[in-house]
């Protein structure tokens, strides 16, 4: 299990979580998460290839803190890890997703 850099969030502030990677040669085979979803906040942790990402809001009245979880596998021997061009397309779909769950907070998606 690997845990993404903790993110502390003000009271209103929302945005993607720092990623959860997993070691070379692993793969995401499970997500875990401990953050703020209040409210009709359209969070996700989701598994993007070999690392986790998320989207957290805060929608109380004091800090809170997050942080989201991969929990890893080692592939079988011969089997590939993800290419770089995989793990770009990966980054691409998570910055996508949370510019899409942004709009949705903000009533403009």
């Amino acid at each position: 299990t690997v845990d993404g850099a903790e993110l502390l969030m003000s009271p209103g502030q929302y945005g993607g979580a720092p990623r959860a990677e997993c070691p070379a040669g692993s793969t995401v085979v499970g997500t875990g998460f401990n953050g703020p979803f209040g409210g009709t906040v359209g969070g996700f942790v989701l598994a993007y290839g070999t690392f986790v990402g998320g989207f957290f809001a805060n929608q109380s009245s004091i800090p809170l803190d997050g942080y989201v979880q991969a929990i890893c596998a080692k592939l079988p021997p011969g089997a590939t890890v993800a290419s770089n061009r995989a793990k770009a397309a990966a980054l691409t779909r998570y910055k996508r997703d949370v510019a899409a769950a942004t709009a949705r907070l903000r009533g403009t998606g």
